[in-house]
């Protein structure tokens, strides 16, 4: 058995890194770290399995990677993929989203 955890860098402000999606499939921990103000932070603040690191705020770097470091080597399980993160639910988003635009 491995133990992983995934990590995800990003210095966006309004677009959200593909690499989130993909990692969400993977239903592992993740630590993203980016800013406070972020698209990808705001998305992420309500996932379990998501520890989240304002890299403009080193004193809470710490606790954060510490827990997150302690949750990758206790954890033998897999997080549940959000049901707004299915395939199904995000094919139909896309296509409502292009079906209003035309």
């Amino acid at each position: 058995m491995s133990i992983f955890g995934l990590l995800l860098l990003s210095v966006l402000v309004a677009a959200i890194p593909s690499k989130f999606f993909e990692y969400l499939i993977v239903r592992r921990p993740i630590l993203i770290i980016t800013l406070k103000e972020s698209s990808l932070w705001d998305l992420c603040s309500g996932l379990p399995q998501v520890y989240l690191v304002d890299y403009q705020d080193p004193p809470k770097y710490k606790s954060t990677i510490i827990s997150f470091l302690e949750r990758v080597k206790m954890d033998n399980g897999e997080y549940l993929l959000p049901e707004e993160y299915r395939t199904e639910n995000l094919c139909s988003v896309f296509v409502e989203g292009i079906n209003t635009n035309v």
